[in-house]
């Protein structure tokens, strides 16, 4: 039996959709004819696309905006370049630390993230194997041109923290910077700015 119908967040087709309540009744029957409706068994949301059947509750579900959900992407793997090149060279040390939050809080747009948040991230950053480069380079389209510069120097400024930028620690900048779409020079440019060499 059909109720009403309207617009909401299919689970499974992942988006917008068109559907329809649906009611289930038991009804007396008369050689197999239904006469009289007796009583509701229950009801169900179908989905006009892809008529899949759901609880009456996936109506109040709201979905993340996509622009939410593109903002915490970026931000987590901002955090998670930056993290990468903190943990590069072994356990970081206090002002290296010091120097990672600030950069994850301007840079990688995390304003909530605390001292706390920052330590529990440490031990499972030193013990991962990927490289996040990759995935700097998914989300490169989004990024402009300053914050692609703002994410190498905030990179920089964590390796120099303690002193001197290592090796581990430069290599891992570089690969950063290559993934988001700057040149080989150019990354060395903005390390002989930041960090001269002595020659």
């Amino acid at each position: 039996m059909k109720g009403e119908s309207g617009t909401f967040h299919c689970p499974q087709c992942n988006g917008a959709r068109q559907y329809t309540q649906r009611k289930v009744r038991r009804f007396f029957t008369l050689y197999f004819i239904p006469l009289i409706p007796l009583d509701r068994l229950g009801e169900y949301i179908e989905c006009n696309y892809c008529h899949g059947a759901f609880n009456p509750q996936v109506l109040q579900y709201a979905p993340e905006p996509a622009a939410a959900r593109e903002d915490t992407q970026l931000r987590t793997t901002l955090n998670r370049a930056l993290l990468s090149v903190l943990v590069a060279d072994g356990s970081p040390t206090e002002a290296a630390r010091a120097a990672a939050l600030e950069a994850m809080r301007s840079t990688g747009g995390d304003l909530s993230l605390t001292r706390t948040d920052l330590e529990e991230m440490i031990g499972p950053a030193m013990k991962r194997v990927t490289n996040p480069a990759s995935d700097v380079e998914a989300i490169a389209e989004s990024l402009d041109y300053s914050k692609r510069e703002a994410l190498v120097r905030a990179a920089l400024a964590i390796a120099i923290a303690d002193g001197a930028m290592s090796g581990a620690e430069e290599r891992q900048i570089r690969a950063i910077g290559r993934a988001a779409g700057l040149s080989d020079a150019h990354v060395s440019g903005i390390i002989a700015t930041i960090s001269p060499r002595p020659a």
